[in-house]
């Protein structure tokens, strides 16, 4: 049985990249399939020869996706890779979260603050009508000229 060669990374446990590569170098026997449009066809014996354990994707419908490593990793390893990700997001979200709101509180505090600040500073000022009677007005207050 002769599948194209760019489904071949479907039967065994090679990437893309190094399948081509083979075929490029010679260790893996292809031909070209006047009937598939002249493209690049290996027969499955040879993929087996080449790689050793086949599989047929029709056969066994669970795939594989390789990690940053290159590795293989069946669906299960994948799903179960994606939901320690996601918990581990969750649990860095509601951190972000816990620092917002003490950043928020913290906000809040100094915002306050500041506004007593504000209110003592004009509690002690004098009241307007009185700087407008006297420019001198804040000599008067500190050394007592008239």
């Amino acid at each position: 049985m002769k599948i194209l060669l760019s489904e071949a990374e479907n039967w065994v446990e090679a990437g893309r990249t190094k399948i081509y590569e083979d075929a490029r170098k010679g260790i893996l026997s292809t031909e070209k399939d006047p009937h598939r449009g002249n493209r690049k066809v290996v027969d499955v014996s040879e993929l087996e020869r080449v790689y050793g354990k086949i599989q047929n994707p029709d056969e066994n419908p669970q795939r594989t996706e390789t990690n940053d490593n290159g590795r293989y990793i069946s669906t299960e390893e994948l799903v179960q890779s994606y939901e320690n990700r996601i918990l581990d997001l969750e649990q860095q979200l509601t951190r972000a979260t816990d620092r917002e709101t003490a950043l928020m509180d913290e906000k809040s505090k100094l915002l306050d603050l500041l506004t007593s600040e504000k209110e003592e500073k004009r509690a002690l000022m004098p009241p307007a009508e009185e700087k407008q009677k006297s420019p001198n007005w804040l000599l008067r207050n500190l050394f007592g000229a008239r």
